[in-house]
């Protein structure tokens, strides 16, 4: 390979190189001859490692979603992966990058996306959260490793990022045995009365809950196979509120309730059935998701809840009931820490929890913790005084 390097009346060094088969590239213009220079040495090198890549115009858009994502679907990888990489590229990284050309990402676009996400990129344009920009990071560098691999770039400039933090220091508030009993009792004269019971004595997500059919209530257990979520934005032709027939895991698990729980369940299953029959045949079967099913967590017509929805009325009872403020993943959190301060099996809760593993129970929940530590020091004390172990 050899460069040519011209100069024009615009003042520009314009330099194209010319392979050893007569095909010629024009590799755009430069201030100076000495950049121009600097850039046919860096080309010339390149070609002799085998690592010249042909200049392209194709944009980081283009290369996503019209190659990358087309290559993946028939991988073996499952439905629910294949619709968060699709979300996450189209709600954050197509509208901040997607029109730069691939081969001139740099390290300094990516940095200026990060930075865009963490400040303004979630919902409504509120910040969003440090683990999933990294999530955005770890799909570029695939994404990226890809376009390398393919002969598109040269370099992965992923490569070139220090990849976002991932913790947010995000304190996890809990309810207390008592705050608990006092929002139950509240919560038992809502309509959803059943539903916040269930949320609080099972731990299950709030995409979960909505996900939940009559069909997945049996004999003392719930099995967790679907969520209802909500994109970040809208994407495209895909619904904003979607059902997706995989746990966040990708594998349904049993989840057992008391039977408390459960005699709540029936009698909002008659209720839920009263309210079918008086709205008559404009009641919406599918739920409004396109799915025919005998959905549990409903509106009137027969709808799914929106997941922001259930959100508010969720707080709502919380703020009647008087009670600390949480949300309902922090229903969540008291559901664990509950259990594990009545003295559940560490990896029992990991499982109803459903998390990936009992590690990730314990990082999350060996703070400390109020109630439990009293507990404990009362505990010494019995031992202390010879009152322990008889």
């Amino acid at each position: 390979m050899r460069a040519k390097i011209r100069h024009r009346a615009n003042g520009q060094w314009y330099l194209s190189t010319v392979s050893d088969d007569g095909i010629e590239d024009a590799h755009g213009g430069f201030k100076t001859q000495r950049d121009a220079k600097a850039r046919a040495a860096e080309l010339i090198s390149d070609a002799a490692r085998g690592r010249y890549v042909t200049p392209g115009k194709l944009t980081v858009a283009e290369y996503l979603l019209g190659e990358w994502l087309e290559a993946r679907a028939p991988a073996d990888i499952s439905p629910g992966t294949l619709d968060v990489e699709r979300t996450t590229v189209e709600a954050w990284i197509v509208p901040h990058v997607g029109d730069i050309g691939l081969q001139k990402l740099t390290a300094r676009d990516l940095d200026r996306l990060y930075r865009i996400l963490r400040e303004r990129g979630g919902r409504g344009g509120t910040p969003l959260r440090g683990k999933s920009v990294r999530n955005c990071h770890a799909l570029l560098s695939k994404a990226l490793g890809d376009a390398v691999r393919r002969g598109h770039i040269v370099a992965n400039p992923v490569s070139a990022v220090d990849p976002p933090r991932k913790d947010d220091s995000i304190e996890r508030v809990a309810w207390t045995r008592d705050e608990v009993r006092t929002f139950l009792e509240v919560a038992s004269g809502d309509r959803l009365g059943a539903i916040c019971r269930l949320t609080l004595g099972s731990g299950l997500r709030r995409g979960e809950l909505l996900g939940l059919t009559w069909d997945d209530i049996d004999a003392g257990s719930v099995t967790v196979a679907r969520q209802v979520l909500v994109r970040p934005r809208s994407v495209g032709a895909s619904r904003r509120v979607y059902l997706r027939n995989t746990t966040k895991g990708h594998r349904a698990r049993r989840v057992r309730i008391d039977p408390e729980t459960e005699a709540a369940l029936r009698r909002w299953k008659a209720a839920q059935a009263e309210e079918r029959l008086a709205f008559g045949p404009a009641y919406k079967a599918d739920g409004g998701l396109g799915v025919e099913a005998a959905w549990i967590v409903t509106e009137p017509d027969g709808s799914v809840i929106h997941p922001d929805t259930l959100l508010r009325r969720w707080q709502a009872i919380v703020k009647q009931a008087g009670v600390t403020p949480i949300t309902l993943h922090g229903a969540r959190h008291s559901y664990a820490e509950l259990a594990l301060g009545a003295g559940v099996r560490l990896d029992v809760v990991s499982r109803q929890l459903g998390h990936a593993s009992i590690s990730t129970t314990a990082n999350i929940y060996t703070h400390d913790n109020n109630e439990a530590a009293a507990e404990a020091a009362r505990k010494i004390a019995d031992v202390l005084s010879g009152e322990g172990g008889r």
